[in-house]
């Protein structure tokens, strides 16, 4: 069974109960002591080779390429935030035209080529 199906069936509820490896996202820091340590190339990918990893961390934005590099949701835009805790951008807003000023992203700037090529590795 390759990843992809062990991955299926546990989200299905119907693996065979041998679960499956996510690495998750190392540290650039700590990739070099692994490396050394598993006598591997210094790469995320190597890790994961090395591991037998069945997951991938895609991050969520990174499909979204516009042109003049704004981000796909941002939930500080228009407002001074010196916390996380702090009110996002639509804290103030009182009808619906507050909400259309909001910069949304458009679907045209989304594209998905890079994923699909971590996904297959």
């Amino acid at each position: 069974m390759n990843s992809r199906e062990k991955v299926k069936k546990i989200f299905l509820r119907n693996s065979n109960g041998s679960g499956a490896m996510w690495t998750g996202h190392p540290n650039d820091k700590t990739i070099p002591i692994y490396a050394k340590k598993w006598n591997i190339e210094p790469t995320r990918e190597a890790i994961f080779t090395y591991l037998d990893d069945d997951c991938r961390w895609v991050m969520a934005n990174s499909g979204y390429k516009h042109p003049q590099g704004l981000a796909d949701f941002n939930p500080a835009w228009n407002t001074k935030r010196d916390t996380l805790s702090a009110e996002g951008c639509f804290a103030d807003a009182e009808n619906i035209s507050d909400i259309e000023k909001y910069p949304w992203p458009d679907v045209k700037y989304c594209d998905f080529t890079d994923i699909y090529a971590q996904i297959d590795k």
